[in-house]
């Protein structure tokens, strides 16, 4: 936006920054063009599906529709380069794991511009391989759990003959570059049998897998904005409804621990770190130990309960990579619970089945969909917080309806397909170029 008085006066103007956002999961997608939207920062937004929620918020000003990035076909680069060079955007977010992947294949094509959101390549390496990231926590002396590589079925009998379960099978990376559309989810093993059977669905792409001992406690995140391996700002967030490979659908912020920063500090210095991330932990409450899990060198699910809390990591990484600012005064609430409502919809749905059938358990497991253990009071709590309007919702907000209705309608869809057998969907299926909307 433009605005010039009068030729007879000065000849001012002032112009509005632009930022493009690259995302399709509401997780990511609405906070930050929310949060930048709100301080009047034009936000516009590409590589998301038509019909996703977020594509409704008032927040933002134009959908581009430009090539889906593939390992095969690059054309998507041009697309990109032309998008970023039209609009003279003053930043670029990539909102999604895999779009993060590509972009630092491709980082020659866009160092260029200097508003993209790139890392280092040693923070590259080391957040998208598991392996490395747990070399680097293990020699810089944080707590982590067992852990050994298995490159093929042989070596998985070897360490499978002295096992111990239930047993925790991670990808080496979280991206398959062949499909970008999809996931590669951290699986569990009840046995040997299931083992096996997980490994071979894994590792059909030629990835590597490690073999990672179960260890006790909840998830916590410790979310950060660096600068140069210097922490600026943190959050720190609890899981309260967890699944074994897919996250966590309903959360609540909590102070941060000692313990936690100095190891997340320690990382972040180590690959001298710029731009934001989440350091994962596994926490014991009952015994006070704790275990490193991984690295996440990008935007994270939870960050919606992060802003509700009063930690603007969105507007943070703006004035840090915009605007040059290095100190920020993050004095969040801590105890503010969000949730994911349809993940949590589902979520509930597996927790009521493994509930009343423990052979359910199973199925979960190998689907990464075996959740966390609570009571049936506590569940019933849980959600008439949701009633009593107590919590904050990842896709709501009084400011910003539609995409909170447009996700209302997608889930009374969803339970008339289960409810109806036979019933079809309303709306087309997304293609394979499309990236899912199921925010996992």
């Amino acid at each position: 936006m433009i605005i010039a008085t009068d030729q007879k006066t000065s000849e001012k103007t002032t112009l509005k920054k632009k930022v493009l956002v690259l995302g399709h999961d509401v997780r990511f997608v609405l906070p930050i063009v929310r949060s930048l939207g709100r301080r009047g920062i034009i936000t516009d937004l590409a590589w998301c599906p038509a019909k996703s929620p977020a594509t409704h918020s008032r927040y933002i000003r134009h959908l581009h529709e430009i090539a889906l990035p593939e390992l095969e076909d690059d054309s998507w680069i041009g697309d990109l380069r032309e998008l970023i060079q039209t609009h003279r955007y003053d930043l670029v977010i990539p909102a999604a794991e895999s779009f993060v992947f590509f972009l630092q294949l491709h980082r020659t094509a866009f160092e260029e511009f200097g508003s993209v959101c790139l890392m280092n390549d040693a923070v590259f390496q080391t957040a998208f391989d598991k392996m490395k990231s747990w070399d680097l926590a293990h020699s810089l002396n944080i707590p982590v759990p067992d852990s050994e590589i298995c490159r093929n079925v042989e070596e998985l009998d070897r360490f499978l003959q002295s096992a111990t379960y239930p047993l925790i099978l991670k990808p080496d990376c979280s991206v398959n570059p062949d499909t970008p559309s999809s996931k590669n989810y951290v699986m569990t093993a009840r046995c040997a049998q299931d083992a096996r059977k997980i490994f071979r669905n894994i590792s059909s792409n030629g990835s590597s897998i490690h073999l990672q001992t179960l260890v006790s406690g909840i998830g916590v995140g410790l979310e950060f904005l660096a600068n140069e391996g210097e922490l600026l700002a943190v959050h720190q967030h609890k899981r309260l409804h967890e699944t074994s490979g897919h996250g966590s659908t309903y959360r609540k912020s909590v102070a941060v621990s000692s313990e936690l920063y100095q190891a997340t500090e320690k990382i972040i210095k180590e690959l001298n770190y710029t731009g934001v991330g989440m350091a994962e932990f596994r926490v014991d409450d009952d015994t006070g130990q704790w275990w490193f899990l991984e690295l996440n060198a990008r935007f994270w699910g939870s960050l919606p309960l992060a802003v509700a809390s009063g930690a603007d990591f969105p507007l943070y990484l703006y004035e840090l990579l915009v605007e040059g600012r290095t100190t920020f005064n993050v004095n969040y609430h801590p105890a503010v619970r969000c949730r994911n409502l349809r993940n949590d919809l589902r979520w509930t749905g597996h927790w009521l089945r493994q509930y009343f059938n423990s052979q359910a358990v199973v199925s979960a497991q190998q689907s990464g969909w075996n959740v966390n253990s609570i009571s049936f009071t506590q569940c019933a709590l849980d959600w008439l917080r949701l009633l009593t309007f107590q919590d904050h919702q990842d896709v709501f907000a009084w400011d910003d309806l539609s995409p909170s209705l447009w996700e209302a309608r997608q889930i009374s869809g969803s339970l008339k397909r289960k409810i109806i057998p036979g019933k079809k969907s309303t709306t087309s299926s997304i293609s394979r170029k499309t990236f899912s909307m199921v925010n996992e």
